[in-house]
């Protein structure tokens, strides 16, 4: 198992990107906030083991039309996805490690407590995919230190993993409602998607991903309600 992840490690990171776009710069001169590093408290801290992942997707304008218009000035904390002049539909919300298959909505979460903050210069790599380093830094220090195994645990790893899964998918370009005609669509787009690999959140109207421990895609597991 350790060659395989190893493999697995150096083959992500060696990869071209599918989607130029993801490949492009999505860096903007006036997106300087530098205040991103929240602090994790030990009571935040849920490490427990992983046994597959959620590939998380928000609409962006739901997100900001939300937001104050104070936070999308120049240099504030949502000035890129909302305040500038790039245009984003579905973003990536997170790559999140899920705890028990049998046990579905019980989850890993900052298993290796506070983090120090990553730089720019990692982050800005992902902003195309992810346009906030208020998140990047978020979801790096909530999941991508929970995942199963330790060696997939820095920043660049974590992220270089949620870019190749991200560049394979092809996302509507307006947002979808759950609906049986959006779960077709997502699988007429995406070959490598069945009906049963996506999920809804209905309460952050997400559309989600799973996958198994080698990151291929798995059916979603049902809760017991």
């Amino acid at each position: 198992m350790k060659k395989l992840i190893s493999g697995l490690v150096l083959l992500i990171l060696l990869l071209p990107l599918g989607n130029p776009a993801i490949g492009g710069s999505c860096k903007d001169s006036q997106d300087t906030y530098s205040s991103y590093d929240n602090t994790v408290s030990v009571n935040q801290i849920k490490n427990i083991p992983s046994e597959y992942y959620v590939l998380s997707y928000s609409w962006a304008p739901r997100h900001c039309s939300k937001v104050p218009g104070k936070r999308k000035m120049p240099g504030k904390k949502d000035y890129l996805q909302c305040g500038s002049s790039m245009r984003f539909g579905y973003i990536l919300h997170g790559l999140w490690p899920q705890g028990a298959i049998n046990k579905p909505g019980i989850y890993p979460r900052a298993c290796e407590g506070d983090q120090p903050k990553i730089s720019r210069k990692i982050l800005e790599k992902y902003l195309c995919m992810t346009p906030s380093v208020w998140l990047l830094q978020h979801e790096y220090e909530y999941h991508g230190t929970c995942m199963h195994d330790e060696a997939l645990e820095s920043p660049e790893i974590y992220f270089s993993i949620a870019m190749d899964l991200h560049s394979q998918l092809k996302l509507p370009e307006k947002e979808l409602q759950y609906s049986k005609e959006s779960i077709d669509w997502f699988v007429m787009n995406n070959p490598h998607l069945s009906e049963e690999s996506i999920q809804y959140y209905h309460r952050g109207k997400e559309w989600q991903f799973c996958y198994d421990n080698n990151f291929n895609v798995m059916p979603c597991p049902k809760s017991v309600k």
